[in-house]
């Protein structure tokens, strides 16, 4: 939820400046060692510009993780899909009068 964002153009800029990282962290001896990261800025990785648009269902996606160096395995895969709803509000539902965009993955 974006309080006080009435312009989807605005919650892109949000997204944009804010980062989504993945950690995979090994959980047997030797204990805590990154194995793999992904990091990315949130539009980037909640809406690619170059995926093919689907009118339905959730958009299915898989990124490559980067390997650490002392991983000698393939890279490891994050599958997931994404749904964005986007709805306004008039505001009374909120802490303030301005309208609400609200952004559901």
């Amino acid at each position: 939820m974006f309080p006080g964002v009435v312009d989807p153009a605005d919650v892109a800029d949000l997204l944009e400046a804010d980062s989504t990282c993945f950690e995979l962290i090994q959980l047997v001896p030797p204990e805590d060692k990154v194995l793999a990261t992904m990091k990315k800025n949130s539009r980037d990785f909640l809406y690619p510009r170059h995926r093919p648009q689907s009118s339905r269902g959730p958009a299915e996606r898989a990124i490559l993780m980067t390997r650490s160096s002392s991983f000698h395995g393939i890279s490891p895969k994050v599958e997931f899909g994404t749904r964005s709803i986007i709805e306004e509000s008039d505001g009374r539902d909120s802490w303030s009068a301005s309208s609400i965009v609200r952004l559901l993955s």
